[in-house]
């Protein structure tokens, strides 16, 4: 009888040893598929960035230029002269979306206040964000791309008279906040974040290294944070 006994409490044993196995080999393999997939994420998103700063690059050193001399060289004409030259700063806007050529000398902070003050947004944007961050090149990128889509965002659906945006340097990391008075919205899941480009956003954050969370309810607004690892004290 106790042979037994043991036999049955050998074979449990077994039995719970091997789920464990098993349940360790199952988290192993959906964490490597998830590093894997935040890899190839960060890798297109470089891939997109480094496309947006060439395309940049060609519009202000050479379409510019051509539409400037053009402008120069239609002066005197009937109807001439003038409309070239709104066409050439129209796409140096363009080229500053595409590649916001302040995030590479400047902190979080100090690009944030050109982008919050260089577009005419229909609502009130405050900003109160720290000089001395301590960011890498490429969280510094998709904090400033992460803020603008959410402006972005609250221009398109929130219908919102105010934004606050902070940037803040706690402790090892450097937290961004985009807070609106809007709509709100039910938030989905964290695996369906791809309407109002949350998705994209998410993404960005987490390919640089960083957490992405957002908060919101109808008729409470929307507070999006994001948090990346300072590289600098």
């Amino acid at each position: 009888m106790d042979s037994l006994i043991w036999i049955l409490v050998l074979a449990g044993g077994a039995g719970l040893i091997a789920v464990g196995v098993l349940l360790w080999a199952v988290g192993s393999v959906h964490r490597d598929r998830e590093r894997a997939a935040i890899d190839w994420g960060r890798r297109v998103l470089a891939a997109q960035d480094e496309e947006r700063r060439g395309i940049a690059r060609e519009l202000h050193d050479s379409v510019v230029p051509e539409l400037i001399n053009l402008d120069l060289a239609l002066v005197g004409t009937p109807g001439g002269g003038g409309t070239a030259s709104r066409i050439a700063e129209r796409l140096r806007d363009i080229s500053r979306l595409m590649h916001p050529g302040v995030v590479d000398h400047l902190t979080l902070g100090q690009a944030l206040h050109h982008l919050t003050t260089a577009s005419d947004w229909p609502f009130a944007v405050t900003l109160d964000a720290d000089d001395t961050e301590g960011l890498g090149a490429d969280a510094k990128l998709a904090g400033y791309r992460i803020a603008q889509e959410a402006l972005t965002n609250v221009r398109r659906h929130a219908g919102a008279t105010a934004v606050v945006i902070g940037v803040r340097a706690t402790g090892g990391e450097v937290v961004t906040t985009i807070q609106d008075d809007g709509a709100g919205f039910v938030v989905p899941a964290a695996n369906t974040l791809a309407s109002l480009g949350l998705r994209s956003m998410q993404e960005r954050a987490l390919a640089a290294g960083g957490r992405f969370t957002v908060t919101s309810a109808p008729g409470a607004g929307t507070t999006i944070t994001v948090a990346f690892p300072r590289t600098t004290a």
